[in-house]
């Protein structure tokens, strides 16, 4: 507290940036979210308390098919106070898609959605869109791609965008069984 100003991760860790966590002291998010549930703010809404420090709407983070469907950031993510374990590892522990979907709609075991691969080592966004605006997004921008190689929005799904002819469906990162690791 000598120096201003105080860069919080120089006490409390934090896995985005790369600064180890210290013992006894709480990391980054479990000191901010715990600071906020206990503080009463934890008001269960996507905007009401996630937005007051995560972008929100302006940049229209959660945007997807999934905030369509009537999911918010706790349906993934659970509360402030969940958030705030002391046992998650922020930026590590993060929601799995297998926790609503079956294998064959999964990450890869051990790997977050941003980072998991599909059909011949393609990550799962280019078909799929980014984890907070799966595809159909509710933002024209987040469509195009799709719009221009398919012809419609929504998840990249036309075979014929890839591929010269139709694939057999016993191949592929969602044939019937697939285990959703991605070593197709």
């Amino acid at each position: 507290m000598q120096q201003r100003p105080v860069l919080c991760v120089d006490c409390h860790g934090s896995n985005a940036l790369g600064k180890p966590d210290k013992p006894g002291i709480p990391n980054l998010s479990s000191a901010i979210h715990g600071k906020h549930a206990r503080a009463g703010i934890d008001d269960g809404t996507m905007g009401g308390t996630c937005y007051a420090c995560h972008p929100g709407p302006r940049t229209k983070c959660l945007r997807g098919a999934m905030a369509q469907a009537g999911k918010t950031c706790y349906s993934c993510h659970g509360n402030l106070t969940a958030v705030a374990n002391p046992n998650r590892r922020p930026w590590l522990d993060e929601p799995r898609c297998g926790a609503c979907h079956d294998a064959a709609h999964a990450e890869n075991s051990g790997t977050l959605y941003r980072f998991s691969k599909g059909h011949k080592g393609i990550y799962c966004q280019a078909c799929h869109g980014s984890q907070h605006a799966v595809a159909p997004s509710r933002e024209e921008n987040d469509n195009i791609q799709a719009i221009l190689l398919q012809g419609h929005a929504g998840t990249i799904n036309t075979c014929m965008v890839c591929h010269t002819g139709n694939p057999d469906r016993s191949e592929g990162p969602h044939r019937k069984g697939s285990s959703g690791d991605g070593d197709d």
